[in-house]
């Protein structure tokens, strides 16, 4: 029989794969050009294929309800249910599903996303590609900038070398939590996609939070600034890499960038004895623009997702910089 010029093999390693961070790979057919262009146009689904090794935890948060069909293997969900070849895993919209892979040729499923139609994407405003993405994070960067962190540096608080004194002890612990969050991003990455990027920002990032002048007293904990902090380090452990880039870049980065390229912002730092903090945050423009290059090609139902994450990162940083701001003007003993 002569060979079949129509029928088309598509290796599974030509697919590109995500590594979770439990080890296991996430194969979507969507990120495969050819596959791609076999799927409807304006498909509201989209594909992918899961593999894990034995004992593996496998762990995802899914924007869309889901359906996760075991083709191979055996596992135990994380609630104790045990799933075999055949059965079906539906996962809601917004919800997390996990497994424990207990076989010794460990598991592979299909997982089968289902996108809401357009008329019910609540929230997601049309955003369905990088262009798109990029303006929405725009319009967020203005709103921050208009925030009460970034009134603070114009308003006259900060004349005060008493109200300065606490405005440096408050921005310790978000420099403290941003090496975590890039350490934590770091440490979870092992996709060759984006680790070459992550590394190279983490090494321009490390320690800089020891370039702040050592104060003679340390802030109270503050359990909003304590939640919102430890959000952002949080989501390195559970979100994907996409997600990921688009909290540290887009919002972390682009805060930064809006942030320190006040002139306001330098006089502050400069009359704290903080300059060589703040001249290590002059190149927060490069490390935003990392965000568009790390999010260039993917399928325009990924952008909707990173549309959510970006909003909420945003939502979580006003929160924070609100109750910073807050902080500075109660406290000028290092004590709220």
């Amino acid at each position: 029989m002569g060979l079949n010029q129509s029928v088309h093999v598509i290796g599974s390693r030509e697919i590109p794969s995500e590594d979770l961070a439990s080890g296991a790979r996430y194969r979507a057919f969507n990120a495969h050009e050819t596959l791609r262009s076999l799927l409807p146009h304006g498909a509201r689904f989209s594909l992918a294929w899961i593999e894990a090794g034995e004992d593996e935890i496998v762990e995802r948060k899914v924007g869309f309800d889901t359906i996760l069909l075991v083709f191979r293997g055996e596992a135990r969900l994380l609630d104790g249910r045990c799933i075999a070849p055949g059965d079906v895993v539906t996962i809601p919209a917004n919800g997390t599903y996990g497994l424990i892979v207990t076989a010794r040729y460990g598991l592979e499923a299909l997982v089968i996303t289902f996108a809401r139609s357009a008329a019910n994407d609540e929230g997601a405003e049309g955003i369905s590609s990088l262009a798109a993405l990029i303006e929405r994070n725009e319009e967020r960067v203005r709103r921050t900038s208009q925030g009460a962190m970034f009134r603070l540096v114009d308003d006259g608080t900060l004349d005060d070398p008493a109200k300065r004194a606490a405005f440096i002890r408050q921005i310790r612990p978000l420099s403290d939590a941003f090496q975590k969050t890039i350490i934590a991003r770091q440490a979870t990455c092992s996709d060759h996609t984006y680790e070459g990027k992550f590394q190279e920002h983490f090494v321009d990032e490390l320690g800089h939070n020891t370039l702040l002048p050592a104060g003679d007293s340390a802030v109270a904990p503050d359990p909003v600034m304590s939640a919102t902090l430890s959000w952002f380090t949080h989501q390195m452990l559970v979100r994907d890499n996409a997600e990921k880039a688009v909290l540290v870049h887009l919002v972390l980065e682009a805060a930064a960038e809006a942030f320190f390229s006040k002139a306001s912002t330098q006089e502050v730092f400069r009359a704290s004895g903080a300059m060589a903090y703040y001249e290590a945050h002059l190149e927060d423009g490069q490390h935003k623009d990392l965000g568009a290059q790390l999010l260039t090609g993917l399928h325009p139902l990924a952008y909707r997702r990173l549309h959510r994450i970006l909003e909420d990162g945003w939502d979580m940083f006003d929160a924070m910089g609100n109750r910073l701001a807050e902080l500075v003007r109660l406290d000028t003993d290092g004590a709220a």
